[in-house]
């Protein structure tokens, strides 16, 4: 699940960089600050960052077409 989170995290960042090359307003990226001590609190913060990451998805498919 860590692997996930790195993969996850890394991915954010290059859409964080795409939509302000466009300058595209970005989403909140909370998921960042949430703790990931435990499995319970890793969890909550994968879902918060897939969501966060499907929105900047959704964000830049509408720009390109």
């Amino acid at each position: 699940m860590r692997q996930e989170w790195a993969w996850l995290f890394r991915e954010q960042q290059m859409f964080y960089d795409e939509l302000v090359g466009y300058k595209l307003l970005v989403p909140r990226r909370l998921a960042s600050q949430m703790p990931r001590d435990t499995i319970e609190e890793l969890h909550k913060a994968l879902n918060r960052i897939r969501e966060e990451n499907n929105r900047m998805k959704i964000r830049l498919n509408r720009y390109r077409t």
